[in-house]
């Protein structure tokens, strides 16, 4: 093995979590809220810590933070996955409730943030339900007529993203087997 090989991986792996930190967040829509509703500091509210969610088409397994407070709605990924990805603090007039979607046995709550072209955030319906209070009453009687969301959860781009890692993946593999031939 050459000895370049452990800062040569080091500096692949860095430049590989940048990568896709960055198309993760443009795939998620983080960067125009994040113009629109930078948060200068968490607010006082219920903290909802370690959620899973999906903003945009970029899901969030137990690591996303939320903060439901008068002040608005409070969004950060952990630590870990917070490259290009600021906290939000959502004013809860921009908020929107959408709708309901059943993906297998499970049912999400859908979210519009920011307005008409705003990403859409999914979280389980138990989650969603801590948001009625901050919501409109319009947005509350829907909820409570249980309605259905109109669009899709589903988003081409992710498999994209998906595919391009594996070919990576296949490319490093089949180059470290080759170097290992040598």
């Amino acid at each position: 093995m050459p000895a370049f090989f452990p800062y040569g991986f080091a500096v692949f792996f860095a430049g590989m979590w940048i990568g896709v930190s960055f198309f993760l967040s443009r795939i998620a829509g983080w960067p125009p809220l994040a113009a629109r509703y930078p948060a200068a500091a968490e607010p006082a509210g219920e903290r909802l810590l370690w959620n899973s969610a999906q903003v945009g088409s970029v899901s969030f397994r137990s690591c996303l933070n939320m903060t439901l407070s008068a002040a608005g709605f409070y969004m950060v990924p952990s630590l870990a996955f917070r490259l290009f990805m600021p906290p939000l603090l959502i004013p809860w007039s921009d908020v929107r409730f959408e709708g309901f979607e059943k993906m297998l046995f499970l049912t999400f709550a859908c979210f519009r943030l920011g307005g008409d072209g705003g990403p859409v955030l999914a979280v389980w319906g138990k989650t969603g339900e801590r948001f009625l209070p901050f919501l409109s009453a319009k947005d509350r009687a829907d909820h409570a007529a249980g309605r259905a969301y109109d669009g899709s959860l589903l988003d081409r781009r992710i498999w994209i993203l998906m595919a391009v890692g594996a070919a990576i993946g296949l490319a490093a593999a089949l180059a470290a087997h080759l170097a290992g031939r040598r």
